[in-house]
């Protein structure tokens, strides 16, 4: 009977330990693991942590804060997410990630942060806000022209707008004048302003060949390849005298990957596949070790610089881009001699960073004959001054 009786107080107590370590792997994670400023899961910035205010502070205001940090940031969240929305997928054949939309054929769309409001007109811009947004290319391009440096802002078109065939029925019959269309249509009118959109030439070439994943937001190698082309003729025009051209093997073989980021956010990366072209080259160019002086200006790791280096190639391009550029990355290294390459739309801290102090530093370094700043459609607005990305809300992919 004492033996049983002491059997049920180990047992009782084990099962009170296990019960806490449960409760606190989340905290201890939380802790000791690496700091993360977004969410995979959710293609959203996740919430800093508060500033304590000694004076004039709310503490109610403070606790709210540290919670919401701590909601966003505790430990396992990430597999807890994706394990939700696989199970419900799994067991309910249904989406449970709200932005995620479900067209035909198989093709996901992200319809997060009103894209699809965006698509049918319901989300334009304003008349001050394309005012600041002609203001902010002018300034950055008179700016970088009193060095000596060409200035290319470029845009990748939302997967919606190349392929809205695959949507909905009531999303192709909605369609109206985008921000992108409002932006070009004002832009376009001083040569001061223009930017580089990739819509015409990327709805010229898709016919029979996919550009863009059907599981991911962004486009495969074959729709990099044809943005690279154009941005190369643009550059051409820039540059006559340099030789860009460099031609590939784009999509003559196809291959059966993991499928894309909004199978990955719907929970359904288990069971579904994507198919992408492969890229037949010899490719030339090599990465390069950054000299010590841009390393030192690169202090925040989320920037990801990356210089590569092409024999026989004369430019110097400096890229600001989001993770779009990151499949066309080995076409602009074959066409130039020196790119160093910097994640800017992901993190709103590299955006707090990279000011105009720090620029000025950058440019007087690397000495770049171009700057390509690239930015996906549906961030348009992260160029305009008081819309930037510490202030958007959602995915910076």
């Amino acid at each position: 009977m004492r033996r049983e009786k002491i059997s049920g107080i180990v047992t009782d107590w084990l099962i009170i330990a296990m019960f806490s370590a449960l409760l606190c792997i989340p905290l201890v994670l939380a802790l000791t693991g690496p700091s993360r400023v977004y969410s995979q899961a959710e293609k959203r910035f996740l919430a800093k942590f508060p500033e304590f205010r000694l004076k004039g502070g709310d503490i109610r205001a403070l606790t709210r804060a540290i919670d919401t940090f701590y909601q966003d940031h505790f430990g396992l969240r990430e597999f807890l997410i994706h394990r939700y929305h696989r199970e419900v997928n799994k067991r309910f054949a249904a989406a449970s990630a709200p932005d995620v939309l479900t067209g035909k054929e198989g093709w996901l769309f992200y319809s997060g942060e009103r894209v699809l409001e965006d698509l049918i007109g319901q989300h334009p811009l304003r008349r001050e806000q394309l005012a600041l947004l002609a203001a902010r290319i002018r300034d950055t391009r008179d700016w970088l022209e009193q060095k000596g440096i060409s200035y290319m802002p470029v845009v990748a078109p939302n997967k919606q707008s190349i392929y809205p065939e695959y949507l909905p029925d009531h999303y192709q019959q909605a369609r109206k004048t985008s921000r992108l269309d409002q932006a070009v249509a004002t832009l376009s009118r001083d040569p001061a302003t223009a930017i580089l959109d990739l819509r015409p030439v990327l709805l010229r070439n898709k016919g029979d060949l996919r550009l863009y994943d059907k599981t991911d937001t962004h486009w495969n190698q074959l729709g990099a390849y044809c943005g690279y082309r154009e941005l190369i003729r643009v550059a051409g025009s820039l540059f006559p005298e340099a030789d860009m051209q460099v031609y590939f093997s784009v999509g003559a073989r196809w291959r059966e990957d993991p499928a894309g980021d909004l199978a990955q956010l719907s929970g359904r990366s288990d069971t579904l596949q994507e198919k992408r072209p492969e890229v037949i080259a010899w490719f030339q160019a090599r990465e390069h070790e950054l000299n010590l002086s841009l390393q030192q200006l690169f202090l925040l790791e989320q920037m990801k610089p990356f210089l590569t280096v092409r024999q026989g190639k004369k430019l110097r391009v400096l890229v600001l881009h989001d993770s779009f550029m990151n499949p066309m990355k080995p076409f602009l290294a074959e066409s130039f001699g020196e790119v160093l390459f910097l994640w800017k739309y992901f993190d709103p801290n590299v955006e707090i960073f990279l000011n105009r102090e720090v620029m000025d530093r950058l440019l007087a370094e690397f000495k770049p004959d171009l700057v390509i700043d690239q930015i996906v459609e549906r961030h348009l607005d992260w160029w305009i001054p008081q819309n930037s990305p510490q202030s958007a809300s959602g995915s910076a992919r």
